[in-house]
């Protein structure tokens, strides 16, 4: 089961209702905190076989709840082959955003970066309720150096991103989002907030820049000294491209069915 909590709450009664061996839940995002929501969670979700967390803190978190009677799996989503493609694109696009337009998301500090960057294009892919907010403050304000292009096809986004120098995350939380893993595949600078637990595959100034906190200056002269020196990260970029490899979706595809055999396995005996 993946959704909001009004599908996790009723995972028990489909289970019994479909008569399935197994019951998994699947967590793309951020959990609250707190104790009524610690309480929430052990109620509900150790009720599950397992579970699967995108996020390394959601799955620190339950672990230390949960963990005696459903096993925590920390397990981002996985990158199709199509954005390993190694042909050659022209770095055309100095900056993207992909995600939706909601307040988690943190567009609003993105037009203030934008603004002290006149000289660089943002490119923002995506749409969401707080789209035509956005666009309203960007016009509101000359900002001239952002470009919206909505919802993409699928098959469009690898180009997009293949085409990118850098990839840009301000989101306040996230799980660990698959657009950051795909912007790896495809060779971009990675200038990403601290929205959840990155170190299994990312170090700050290593492989990418990671901010704890929003700071106009440090983010806007980390932007403009990365596309001033963007020959110099090819090692970098060429390294990210390897160790994404490891989130293929063949990879993952492969882990899940075999955890959810196994699992299945036991609950029959």
């Amino acid at each position: 089961i993946h959704g909001d909590w009004s599908a996790f709450l009723w995972g028990k009664v489909i289970k019994k209702t479909t008569k399935a061996n197994t019951l998994t839940g699947s967590i793309h995002g951020a959990l609250k905190r707190g104790k009524f929501w610690s309480f929430v969670y052990q109620k509900i979700l150790s009720q599950y076989t397992f579970i699967y967390c995108t996020g390394k803190n959601e799955y620190n978190q339950l672990h230390k709840l949960i963990k005696s009677s459903a096993p925590i799996y920390w397990q981002p989503s996985g990158i199709e082959s199509y954005f390993f493609d190694e042909s050659k694109h022209g770095k055309s696009i100095d900056v993207v955003h992909i995600g939706s337009f909601l307040p988690v998301k943190n567009h609003k500090f993105i037009l203030e970066v934008a603004a002290k960057l006149p000289g660089v294009t943002f490119s923002l892919i995506g749409d969401g309720p707080i789209k035509k907010e956005i666009e309203e403050i960007c016009k509101c304000r000359k900002i001239k150096n952002v470009d919206f292009h909505g919802n993409r096809k699928k098959e469009e986004i690898p180009s997009i991103l293949q085409r990118s120098k850098i990839f840009l995350l301000c989101s306040f939380s996230e799980g660990t989002p698959t657009a950051l893993l795909e912007a790896m595949a495809s060779g971009n600078i990675l200038i990403t907030s601290s929205s959840n637990d990155f170190s299994d595959f990312l170090k700050h100034k290593e492989n990418a820049f990671i901010f704890d906190e929003f700071d106009i200056e440090e983010w806007v002269e980390t932007i403009r000294s990365s596309l001033k020196n963007f020959t110099n990260y090819e090692r970098v970029l060429i390294k990210n491209k390897e160790i994404s490899k490891k989130f293929s979706w063949e990879k993952t595809a492969r882990k899940i069915t075999q955890l959810m055999s196994t699992y299945n396995d036991r609950e029959k005996i």
